[in-house]
């Protein structure tokens, strides 16, 4: 008994740790591309991930953690429409919550990058360049935010599977937009296949997730804005 209980426990984990180590490889290949440039290429991806990691860390992985127990209950309680009508109530709260901020950081990347980091080696320029990078990363913020909740509704679901099948896949056709873009607009480029593939993924979990539940894609608009019968 003990074994298949430590089966079934591992085929819950195993795509979930496979997931973690590709996740891995994408910002080690970042950084390796932009070694390739001149040495402050480097140190500018890095603070530019670095706020936007922070602002995810601050901001929307608290609301996801909320939020799962509460689709878990939803589900036990209500089956799939119970938790179709609250995760479409937890979609909406997370929009209020990361559309402003995107928006806001965006507009202000530059003051903000001013602030925090200049000063003696980081210079007036150094903020520019960050500063805009963070404004392309915001496609990142939001598709990670709606990414990981959408992830743990599949979580809820008991399938792990099809969010790192799709983070794997949107990975790879990231990584090779990635490089033809680095070639042609270097950092930026980077900066922008990185938000591709984010936006991606999150795209796809969402398709996804809308059909497990057993909502026409059509019907996506109606959860969205507040009609939740499924």
């Amino acid at each position: 008994a003990d074994t298949e209980n430590l089966l079934r426990l591992f085929a819950v984990f195993w795509p979930l740790l496979l997931g973690s180590v590709f996740l891995k490889v994408s910002p080690l290949v970042d950084r390796v591309w932009a070694s390739q440039l001149d040495p402050g290429s480097l140190t500018r991806i890095n603070y530019a991930d670095r706020i936007v990691i922070a602002l995810l860390t601050v901001g929307t992985s608290s609301l996801s953690l909320i939020a799962f127990p509460q689709l878990a209950e939803h589900f036990t309680s209500g089956g799939k429409s119970g938790f179709a009508s609250h995760f479409a109530l937890c979609f909406r709260r997370m929009l209020l919550l990361i559309v402003p901020l995107a928006v806001g950081v965006s507009a202000f990347s530059v003051l903000i990058t001013s602030d925090l980091l200049e000063g003696d080696m980081f210079t007036a320029e150094d903020s520019r360049v960050v500063g805009l990078l963070v404004t392309i990363l915001m496609g990142m913020f939001i598709g990670a935010s709606l990414g990981e909740l959408l992830a743990r509704g599949f979580y809820v679901l008991g399938d792990t599977r099809a969010p790192t099948v799709i983070g794997v896949v949107s990975l790879a056709i990231g990584l090779i937009l990635k490089y033809i873009l680095f070639q042609y607009f270097e950092i930026w480029g980077i900066a922008i296949g990185v938000t591709i593939h984010f936006v991606l993924a999150c795209s796809a979990l969402a398709w996804f997730l809308a059909w497990r539940v057993g909502i026409g894609i059509c019907s996506v608009k109606i959860y969205l804005l507040g009609k939740c019968d499924a």
